[in-house]
C-alpha cells in the first residue's frame, strides 16, 4: 500500500494523497466528455501522464471513476434506460 501512496507524494503536502479519488473522478469525467465530443482538448498531455500514473498505482479506481463518467454521460444524454418505460424492449 505505501508503495500506491508513495507515487502522490510529489504532489505535496501529508495528505495530498485524499487528492486522488476527485482527481481521477474529474479527469474521467473530462476524457469521457471529449471521446463524446461534447468538449475539445480539455485533458492536457502532462495531465494525462499524471492519471496514467494514478493508474499503474490504482487502476481499479480509475476504471471505476471511468465507468461511472460514461454512465453520467450515457443518463443525461440518453435518460434512464434502465426503468424508462419507454425505452423497453418489446
Amino acid at each position: 500500500m505505501s508503495e500506491r501512496l508513495a507515487v502522490f507524494d510529489e504532489i505535496g503536502g501529508d495528505a495530498a494523497w485524499t487528492a486522488v479519488p476527485a482527481f481521477s473522478l474529474v479527469t474521467a469525467g473530462l476524457a469521457r466528455l471529449e471521446a463524446h465530443g461534447i468538449e475539445g482538448e480539455v485533458l492536457s498531455p502532462a495531465l494525462l501522464e499524471h492519471w496514467a500514473r494514478v493508474a499503474e498505482h490504482c487502476p481499479t479506481l480509475v476504471a471505476t471513476d471511468l465507468l461511472f463518467a460514461e454512465a453520467v454521460l450515457t443518463f443525461h444524454q440518453y435518460g434512464d434506460l434502465v426503468t424508462d418505460s419507454a425505452n423497453e424492449v418489446s
